[in-house]
């Protein structure tokens, strides 16, 4: 994996972060108002972890390398953005796969994936 496909999935791990701070803001329910701050907070955290391990692992980027392009789709379901969350991250999970450099990029990215099934769940409750 080099920088520039972590940095397409950086950024769009960044695009349905701020979604789901979208639907904090703007929800109905107070259960879903707390449910989308675990989320939000749960996930800059990984993506910041994952930014700087593969970073360590393939160099830093440029300032100009980070592009934002995003072809998603158009939805404001949070449990539609998990799962496109969950099919992102299983596609970068497949991507590294075998490639000793990235076993601890890899545990990151499972972790994350573990934690996106959890919420996939809790995101179903009223």
């Amino acid at each position: 994996m080099d920088n520039k496909r972590i940095i397409e999935f950086i950024v769009k791990m960044q695009y349905f972060n701020l979604k789901i701070k979208f639907i904090h803001w703007t929800t109905d329910f107070m259960s879903e108002h707390k449910l989308c701050d675990m989320i939000y907070d749960e996930l800059n955290d990984s993506i910041d972890s994952i930014a700087e391990v593969s970073f360590g692992i393939n160099g830093k980027p440029k300032f100009s390398d980070f592009k934002i392009k995003t072809n998603t789709k158009k939805t404001d379901s949070l449990c539609d953005i998990l799962n496109e969350i969950k099919i992102l991250i299983i596609n970068e999970i497949e991507n590294v796969k075998g490639k000793n450099e990235y076993i601890g990029f890899n545990n990151i990215l499972e972790e994350l994936l573990s934690k996106v099934n959890k919420y996939n769940l809790l995101c179903t409750f009223k």
